[in-house]
């Protein structure tokens, strides 16, 4: 009892970690938060440094993809080069195949008004990514569901995140109450007290009936005040750990929302489109137009016969993709047209630099985050070594 009223009286209060303001909404803001955590608890530490070892484990993994495909960009810059590379009879070759190739689409392209069902431009586009249009599709579509359950999760945190504060700041309003009403009854108990006192020696009246009635009723109030507080004060310890556990799961969440954001920008920007279903009409689009100029060409026998003979030269240099400049002669005669698909493939390795750059930093930032935890923490040193082989493993 001592303890509790001299916590009543203290006129110090400790300001927490967890008094600061929240920004709920802010879901670019990726690293782990320590300040956010109860490093103190080693079952905390355990848990924080778990949350460090699963987003170095997911960086390692989005690595390895992210790698396969910037070699894949880098062998079609390898290609372009090699064709700059040629000698001039090889290149004098290509240019003549191209040229009658050119000229033949010229005349596939005279089709009758009302006929075109897309745009030469757009048509063309679609030609490029055509061979994995339905991959490509069918990853957009998986993509962008990923990217709506985990919004939906974040929300869903952000939503059980904002109950949980609203409820620490009831129970610490509860606190703060029961010893203002504490203050009150131990007042209004000295002043019964002086009353009762004035009653005995003033008037020279038995006032030890109102003794007893007040210290009982006083107790009884004092009682129901302490047990108050206390429970307060336990439920308040509860809400504050499954703020931190709503903490980790927020950012490990926003971690593949982030990740997922940039994977669809970077695949938007490979299949010049803006979201899967546009891609979808796109290909509905291309694939009736393909089939009408399929009937058109049976009558132009040359182009086909001029395409393979392009090919097997192409073949010849040990291309990456030789079907990239069989799709795109114009590229073999233009080297304007050579610069425009070489920025195409610098602006891909640029955004797939940027997703390299991005899970390193994760990744080396949750190992240096783990040694200074180990180092921080001694007595929790051999515990997060094992959790690290475990991981490892």
């Amino acid at each position: 009892m001592f303890d509790f009223l001299k916590n009543i009286f203290s006129k110090k209060r400790k300001k927490t970690d967890e008094e600061e303001s929240f920004d709920y909404g802010d879901w670019e803001q990726l690293a782990l938060r320590r300040q956010e955590v109860d490093m103190t608890l080693p079952e905390e530490r355990e848990k924080y440094v778990r949350a460090l070892l699963e987003q170095s484990a997911d960086s390692a993994s989005a690595l390895s993809d992210i790698n396969r495909e910037y070699n894949r960009v880098t062998s079609y810059l390898k290609d372009v080069d090699e064709i700059e590379t040629l000698p001039d009879s090889e290149y004098d070759r290509l240019v003549s195949y191209a040229n009658k190739i050119l000229s033949l689409e010229q005349a596939r392209k005279e089709i009758p008004e009302g006929e075109s069902r897309m745009p030469e431009e757009e048509y063309r586009l679609i030609e490029q990514i055509e061979p994995e249009a339905e991959e490509a599709l069918a990853k957009l579509k998986e993509n962008e569901q990923y990217r709506e359950l985990v919004k939906h999760d974040l929300r869903r945190l952000h939503a059980e995140r904002q109950a949980y504060e609203i409820r620490r700041q009831e129970l610490k309003s509860t606190m703060h109450n029961t010893k203002g009403m504490s203050l009150i009854c131990i007042c209004a108990m000295g002043c019964c007290f002086g009353m009762l006192l004035l009653f005995q020696f003033g008037l020279h009246m038995d006032s030890s009936v109102g003794y007893l009635l007040t210290g009982l009723v006083m107790a009884g109030v004092l009682v129901y005040v302490y047990v108050s507080y206390h429970e307060a004060e336990k439920e308040l310890k509860r809400v504050t750990a499954g703020i931190n556990k709503l903490i980790l799961l927020q950012n490990r969440v926003k971690i593949r929302y982030v990740n997922n954001t940039n994977l669809l920008d970077y695949l938007y920007t490979k299949y010049h489109t803006e979201s899967s279903a546009m891609l979808e009409d796109q290909l509905a689009l291309f694939y009736e137009e393909q089939e009408y100029r399929k009937q058109y060409e049976r009558t132009v026998d040359d182009l086909s016969h001029f395409r393979r003979e392009l090919l097997k030269r192409l073949q010849q240099y040990q291309l990456f993709d030789p079907l990239v400049w069989l799709r795109r002669p114009e590229a073999i005669l233009d080297s304007r047209e050579r610069v425009e698909l070489r920025h195409g493939y610098n602006e891909q390795r640029q955004k797939l630099r940027k997703q390299l750059e991005h899970n390193r930093e994760l990744a080396e930032r949750a190992k240096q985050e783990i040694k200074e935890i180990a180092a921080e923490y001694p007595e929790s040193a051999p515990a997060i070594l094992k959790i690290v082989e475990e991981y490892e493993d």
